[in-house]
């Protein structure tokens, strides 16, 4: 169990998400990230994309898919589309 973490303390977040990852078995399984758009209530687009950047690397590097939920609708498309440039493949949901 850890400390809360602020949801404005992207280097916070991504410090946990790594202590997590080590739980993840190389080559095995995936990784869910949902709710992109919620932390650019609390943080700028351009520290949001360097933290999401961050996320897809270590989870790369764990050699497992990462599955990323972000809704179009709720960020603006610039960022969305920067989001996007950071993933393989694009699906939409409904």
């Amino acid at each position: 169990m850890t400390d809360p973490v602020n949801p404005d303390d992207l280097t916070g977040l991504a410090m946990r998400f790594s202590d997590a990852m080590e739980y993840v078995e190389p080559g095995n399984g995936w990784v869910l990230v949902d709710g992109l758009g919620v932390l650019l209530v609390y943080a700028d687009d351009v520290r949001v994309c360097r933290f999401f950047q961050t996320l897809t690397n270590r989870i790369r590097a764990r050699d497992v898919p990462g599955v990323y939920r972000a809704n179009p609708d709720v960020i603006a498309d610039e960022t969305y589309e920067r989001l996007r440039t950071m993933c393989d493949v694009e699906y939409e949901s409904e």
